[in-house]
């Protein structure tokens, strides 16, 4: 699902709690745009939390017509 999320989006920003740390991505039109070797930011979390994040927009170009609740 994410892939494909990824490659349909304008962009989407992902964030991942685990073991102490928070992993962040960022992806524009499914391209990697997070400007570390790594292909992620890792970052000491001062809260103790697992989980993941995800915000993305839906790609005009390959969405013509969209009806998304808030919710999602």
């Amino acid at each position: 699902m994410a892939c494909a999320t990824q490659y349909s989006s304008e962009y989407m920003d992902v964030t991942v709690w685990r073991d102490g740390f928070s992993y962040e991505l960022h992806f524009e039109k499914g391209e990697n745009k997070t400007s570390t070797p790594e292909g992620f930011i890792k970052t000491p979390s001062k809260e103790k939390k697992t989980g993941t994040r995800i915000h993305w927009r839906p790609d005009l170009e390959v969405f013509t017509d969209i009806n998304i609740p808030l919710a999602y």
